[in-house]
């Protein structure tokens, strides 16, 4: 059961400032400096995908006439990429050694665990991050006046949402320190699928929810979606907490109970309209047609903003390219 005391909460808003470079572990109690660390696996994943020590991630930036925002699929060093700093040297090799240094096994309960732990570690961490920035953008407009503390402020009223968001996904993280402490690895349900492919195309290691709320915990669903290809064959794996099934199994469902082809046009969907962590092969991107890198481009703007306005094909956006297509 997730914690709902208030004095709790309060002291977890207090301290969030000073939390942004902090060591997440289970317990809280780590005071080691994090390092950064990839959040997809250096050595097995991201190793099929580099094509001279780069893969491709979209990129976001400003435009200076309306504020808009403008998407770019850009190189990154593979010494920068997935990075985040949510864990000490320690903790990240002792918690994660088992999926950084040993073949994937699907069947493995551990090992599918710590895929989905690793995701809501650093979203987590993303979301303080984002709290911090927000809060210190706010407390600069009320210095020169551009905002207030009164209720209805809108940068007030942006700063505690986000600073809502994060503590409602603290919570949820505390079930899984919990579980992971306790090597309680059958709090998760997986829906997951495997195939073989022409080439690796693309890594996945995030985690999204669905805008529905669970009242008696007052909590949102949350799923992790992991995709990790290796020379042969891709894997693709849902998580989520098991009691959380009835609201999340539709969502899963959706895409397994599909023909592959229609499956992985509804994944690489989920995978640029939801999700916030992955990454390209450069081979594949490069092998694209200017009309499909711009479907890309478009949508993943749309999803930033209004779906609905992307009047693209969204069979243009296919980040697959299996042996068998039936």
């Amino acid at each position: 059961m997730l914690d709902t005391d208030n004095s709790l909460r309060n002291a977890f808003f207090k301290n969030l400032k000073a939390s942004k470079d902090h060591c997440w572990a289970p317990g809280g109690n780590c005071n080691s400096v994090p390092i950064r660390a990839h959040s997809i696996q250096d050595k097995r994943v991201l190793d099929v995908l580099c094509l001279n020590d780069h893969v491709i991630m979209p990129q976001l930036r400003f435009d200076g006439k309306d504020g808009a925002p403008i998407v770019e699929f850009k190189k990154v060093g593979r010494k920068d990429a997935t990075i985040f700093k949510g864990l000490c040297a320690t903790h990240d090799n002792e918690i994660f050694s088992p999926i950084e240094d040993f073949e994937v096994e699907l069947d493995n309960p551990q090992q599918l665990f710590l895929f989905g732990y690793r995701a809501t570690v650093k979203r987590f961490h993303e979301m303080v991050s984002e709290a911090t920035r927000l809060q210190k953008m706010y407390e600069s407009l009320v210095e020169f006046g551009r905002a207030s503390h009164q209720p209805g402020d809108s940068a007030m009223d942006l700063v505690m949402q986000s600073l809502m968001r994060t503590w409602i996904l603290h919570q949820y993280k505390a079930v899984y320190d919990e579980a992971y402490l306790a090597k309680r690895y059958d709090i998760l349900s997986h829906e997951k699928f495997s195939f073989r492919h022409h080439k690796p195309t693309v890594a996945v290691s995030s985690l999204y929810w669905l805008e529905i709320l669970i009242p008696e915990r007052n909590q949102i669903p949350w799923i992790a979606l992991n995709v990790i290809p290796s020379k042969n064959e891709t894997h693709v794996v849902f998580s989520y907490l098991t009691e959380d099934a009835k609201f999340l199994s539709p969502e899963t469902q959706a895409i397994l109970n599909s023909s592959l082809k229609r499956r992985l046009w509804l994944l690489s969907e989920k995978i640029v309209g939801f999700t916030d962590n992955f990454v390209l092969s450069p081979a594949f991107w490069n092998s694209l047609s200017h009309k499909r890198r711009d479907t890309f481009f478009e949508y993943y703007r749309a999803t930033l903003t209004n779906k609905k306005s992307f009047e693209g094909d969204l069979r243009d956006i296919c980040l697959f390219e299996p042996l068998n297509e039936i």
